[in-house]
């Protein structure tokens, strides 16, 4: 495919959806309330986009959400809440993978890369870290 822009609430009737795969797009975004009405998203490929930003919230609609791949994309912000339920299922065997995006060294991140390096059983993030980790 060759999208470049998901109107928002295009899977609004969809509430089966389980698996979705929008890899190797031209995506930048996703809006926020694009998986308001996808309750059983368990399998969420991304990855391969141009996705630079992602709202804090946009995941917490899928609470069955478990394997997210947001791999190759332009992400260098990442917020915990995208990933705060991932812990708690771990008898589902959860994985996301981060890797290949240009993530920032900003102080912003410290806490995102802490949480990172605690998470590694069900996170994979290989990637460029942009400058250190030191605040001015």
């Amino acid at each position: 495919m060759n999208l470049r822009t998901i109107p928002n609430g295009l899977f609004r009737t969809n509430h089966l959806l389980s698996s979705l795969d929008l890899s190797n797009n031209r995506l930048k975004s996703i809006p926020t309330n694009l998986f308001s009405f996808n309750p059983k998203l368990a399998f969420l490929d991304l990855s391969l986009n141009q996705i630079t930003i992602l709202t804090p919230e946009i995941f917490l609609p899928c609470p069955k959400l478990t394997q997210m791949i947001l791999r190759d994309n332009e992400l260098s912000q990442a917020h915990s809440s995208w990933f705060r339920a991932f812990y708690y299922k771990s008898r589902y065997r959860p994985y996301i993978d981060l890797s290949g995006n240009p993530w920032s060294c900003e102080c912003s991140m410290i806490s995102f890369r802490a949480w990172s390096r605690r998470n590694t059983w069900f996170l994979t993030i290989e990637g460029r870290f942009r400058n250190n980790y030191s605040c001015p």
